[in-house]
């Protein structure tokens, strides 16, 4: 009997477990959904609401039969209207950042988690570099003048500025020294002949950045200066005149150079030159005089003295006019001349000892 009965009880026990197996594998494990609270926002006031919506959030397998926001962190100040939709708006909210979660719940009981930040900015600051100025230098060389910058009309609405900067962003190169560059109110110096902006920079603690520019004009005051210089020098005389038929050309030219000072501006290297056109048909004489100072600007005009001429007359008096026409001294800056009138032009030469007394006077403004 015990031998019929233990090949049963085996077959039965195989059974089960069998049955066990297959029952399993028939039923999965249940996946939890996946929420998504959305992305981050950044918002400025006065905007101070926004929609939380958590409508991507799925579940693999079931549904989503709960919705609940809460928020994590930030400010006190703020509203969720309905907590427990999809969607949702959250309002008065205040400057700062918020961190706000989304827990979903399916059917199968299983939730999941998600965060999302808004951010709130504030108004920013609003600069005021207040107005703009004009100024008066005494002269072309005047780099002396000076003015105010006040940024003090600027402000912020919660009065959390951070930093304030002026700085120069257009000028003439090498001028304008800023006493404070970081305070609101201060002072410009080594201002020439030109015109200036400046910016003021107000930055908030959010880092909040605002921006506004003034601007200094500055102009010199022309005044009228008795232009005087003497150049005495020899002369250097070249005849190279030959005559011929038919366009074959030669040149007369005479050379001299010199110094002479013109206060206020100082030395002054003169360049004197006169050239001939010699060819058989015609006489043409072109006369210069080149004035150059010691910064390198150069002015170069125009005088009616024939000196081929007086020199085959054997010299004398010398009468005539000198008009600048060219050149980069004539702006005022750091230059030299701003206007000269058409000058006198007197003096002697000798040819006997191949020298020459140029004197020009005129009126010279700057």
């Amino acid at each position: 009997m015990k031998k019929i009965l233990f090949p049963l009880l085996s077959a039965v026990f195989s059974i089960i477990i069998f049955a066990t197996c297959k029952k399993t594998e028939e039923a999965p494990a249940k996946k939890p959904p996946v929420a998504n609270a959305g992305a981050d926002v950044t918002i400025y006031i006065p905007t101070d609401s926004i929609t939380l919506d958590g409508s991507a959030s799925r579940d693999p397998d079931g549904n989503i039969i709960r919705y609940e926001w809460t928020k994590l962190s930030g400010p006190d100040s703020f509203k969720i209207v309905n907590a427990s939709a999809v969607r949702t708006i959250v309002k008065n909210l205040k400057w700062g950042t918020y961190r706000f979660q989304l827990q979903v719940t399916d059917s199968n009981n299983l939730s999941a988690k998600d965060t999302v930040l808004i951010k709130v900015h504030g108004l920013a600051p609003i600069a005021n570099a207040g107005a703009d100025v004009s100024i008066s230098l005494s002269s072309c060389s005047d780099n002396n003048g000076f003015a105010d910058l006040d940024g003090t009309g600027s402000s912020d609405p919660y009065n959390k500025v951070f930093s304030t900067r002026w700085t120069k962003i257009s000028g003439p190169s090498g001028f304008a020294t800023i006493v404070n560059t970081i305070s609101k109110k201060t002072r410009v110096e080594n201002l020439s002949a030109g015109e200036y902006g400046f910016e003021f920079k107000m930055t908030d603690a959010e880092g909040l950045v605002s921006r506004d520019t003034m601007w200094i004009h500055a102009k010199s005051e022309v005044k009228e200066y008795d232009f005087d210089i003497t150049l005495h020098s020899n002369y250097l005389f070249e005849d190279n005149y030959e005559d011929s038929w038919y366009g074959d050309y030669s040149w007369d030219k005479t050379t001299a150079s010199g110094t002479g000072n013109v206060p206020p501006i100082g030395n002054f290297d003169i360049f004197l030159q006169e050239t001939a056109d010699t060819a058989a048909s015609s006489d043409v004489h072109y006369t210069t005089i080149s004035l150059i100072d010691n910064k390198g600007y150069q002015v170069n005009g125009e005088c009616s003295i024939n000196f081929k001429k007086l020199i085959g007359q054997g010299g004398g008096p010398i009468n005539g006019t000198y008009k600048i026409t060219t050149g980069s001294a004539q702006s005022c800056g750091g230059d030299v001349f701003s206007s000269l009138t058409p000058s006198t032009v007197t003096g002697n030469l000798d040819p006997s000892t191949q020298t020459v007394t140029l004197r020009v006077q005129g009126k010279l403004r700057f």
